[in-house]
């Protein structure tokens, strides 16, 4: 989906999120190309995440529950997925939160651009003060080069690899691996299921039978991805 209207946001009603006693409504969102790549790039790593058995929550749901609002300063709001780094406003919340199949709750981070070592360092060191695990799926050898040595700056020992194209700390709670988003277009789940790799995400631990989730599927008619269509408020 590329964008929603105010409509399409108003039949999306409430829904429950990983981590929270309170159901979640987003707003329309702005949008540019730049933050459509992001998104979608995680939109696939969710999907990967859950064919192995991971519970899922994105970004901007995170943020319903945890930025507090100058708008709406008397909004509650609550706190599971977003860290503090000194010196920087509001909260960070991680692209994408994860918890895995043995209670595990991982931060995960998709990174597309190059950041200076600091910016990465301040991150890991919030997602270890909260004892989270993380896992940064990595672009380029460049950006991945520049976390660990962020890594490094913060004393983190390294195992043997935990799975092919996977860097594990010895405690096994910050992985790193490089990873390209998927092709955008394709027709039919044979297509698409071919893009997500059979192995778990990061390496990270979970049993060998993969989950039925088609139980939580929403079925409904074809939609022609060649063809802009208005439904139900939403621009497909």
């Amino acid at each position: 989906m590329w964008t929603t209207t105010s409509a399409g946001a108003g039949y999306g009603g409430e829904w429950q999120v990983t981590g929270y006693d309170t159901p979640v409504t987003l707003p329309v969102a702005r949008h540019s190309r730049q933050m459509a790549h992001h998104a979608l790039g995680v939109v696939d790593l969710a999907c990967w995440y859950r064919q192995h058995g991971f519970d899922v929550v994105a970004e901007r749901e995170v943020r319903s529950r945890e930025q507090r609002s100058t708008i709406a300063p008397d909004r509650v709001t609550e706190r599971f997925w977003a860290v503090d780094i000194p010196g920087r406003p509001g909260v960070h919340p991680p692209d994408m939160g994860a918890v895995a199949p043995d209670g595990g709750v991982w931060a995960v981070e998709l990174e597309r651009a190059v950041k200076e070592v600091r910016d990465y360092q301040e991150v890991i060191a919030a997602y270890a003060n909260a004892g989270m695990g993380q896992v940064w799926h990595i672009k380029s050898q460049a950006t991945a080069r520049r976390v660990m040595d962020a890594c490094t700056r913060l004393g983190v020992q390294w195992a043997p690899p935990a799975a092919g194209g996977v860097t594990a700390s010895a405690d096994g709670l910050i992985r790193l691996q490089q990873w390209l988003p998927g092709r955008a277009g394709l027709r039919g789940p044979e297509q698409w299921t071919r893009q997500l790799p059979r192995s778990s995400p990061a390496g990270i631990p979970v049993p060998a039978e993969k989950p039925d989730l088609s139980a939580t599927w929403r079925r409904g008619r074809v939609i022609d991805l060649n063809e802009d269509q208005l439904v139900g408020g939403v621009i497909w």
